[in-house]
């Protein structure tokens, strides 16, 4: 009865994380600046491939003065930190993301259909930074669930 408990009490949290992450990824920043741009024209605008392009740029601007450190640091802390419950809720609820591999593996695919989601809805932009520092955070997130006193709190939920 207590394990069921526990684990309705852990879906309900993830419903939670999954609709405030969604409202943050797709409404809450989104610029609707764009609607008189065709989709092509604002994919090719709000797509970076380049790695670490933001991130230094973020960096170099806020040493010169030249951007608003609030922001930056939002988009950057922000960024890192908004997948870090990935690495509980992952191994919670999918039996076969217990290897390091797995668990990557599925964190990325998550990030790319993101990422692809918010230039579709035209609400925010493919960014290969976003996705190493989403994925950063949720590994930190799963190397934190891997250590043996959550590990533990884990195996009372299932």
């Amino acid at each position: 009865m207590k394990k069921r408990k526990s684990r309705k009490i852990a879906k309900i949290s993830f419903l939670f994380y999954a609709l405030i992450l969604f409202a943050v990824l797709f409404f809450i920043n989104s610029k609707k600046q764009y609607i008189d741009q065709s989709a092509i024209d604002y994919a090719k605008s709000k797509i970076n491939l380049i790695p670490f392009k933001t991130i230094s740029e973020y960096f170099s601007s806020l040493g010169k003065n030249t951007v608003n450190p609030e922001i930056a640091t939002k988009d950057l802390i922000g960024n890192f930190t908004v997948f870090m419950p990935m690495g509980f809720y992952l191994p919670l609820f999918m039996k076969n993301v217990k290897s390091n591999m797995k668990y990557i593996v599925t964190v990325l695919v998550i990030l790319v259909c993101t990422e692809i989601l918010k230039l579709i809805m035209m609400s925010g932009s493919f960014n290969i930074d976003d996705m190493i520092l989403n994925l950063a955070g949720a590994m930190i997130g799963y190397m934190i669930c891997q250590t043996k006193a959550v590990k533990k709190l884990i195996k009372k939920l299932k």
